[in-house]
């Protein structure tokens, strides 16, 4: 279901768990974004880190399916990656030269705000970005 009317967007998207799922949304985010009018920067930023969140469900939890909930409200992006594990997500030290354990450092550095949201199903770690007016 998508809802869109002047600066308001909501969408959300079912993939399976795996990391071929993490190409997809990236394209499904980007998509989303630039037809919303969103800045490249912003949408840029908002790709990576949800390419990053939709690696490390797949690589850590477990879960058959994760949801990517996409909203934009006035001047504020949330993103939401949902799975079905309960296990919080835990930041790695990772080197220069690390293949892996990167994700949440990332997310760290780039979003203005993340968290994590624990339910009877699972969790959804979610991020928020400023969307500079147009």
């Amino acid at each position: 279901m998508t809802t869109k009317t002047s600066r308001l967007l909501h969408c959300t998207t079912n993939l399976a768990c795996t990391p071929a799922s993490v190409r997809i949304a990236r394209t499904w985010v980007h998509q989303w974004l630039i037809s919303d009018g969103a800045p490249e920067a912003v949408t840029t930023v908002a790709v990576q880190l949800t390419s990053e969140l939709v690696a490390n469900a797949a690589q850590w939890t477990g879960c058959s399916r994760v949801a990517i909930r996409l909203r934009v409200n006035n001047q504020r992006l949330r993103v939401d990656v949902e799975d079905g594990s309960r296990s919080l997500p835990v930041r790695l030290p990772a080197d220069w030269d690390d293949e892996n354990g990167r994700g949440l450092n990332v997310l760290q550095a780039l979003a203005d705000r993340w968290g994590v949201t624990v339910h009877p199903l699972g969790k959804a770690v979610w991020f928020e970005l400023r969307v500079p007016a147009s």
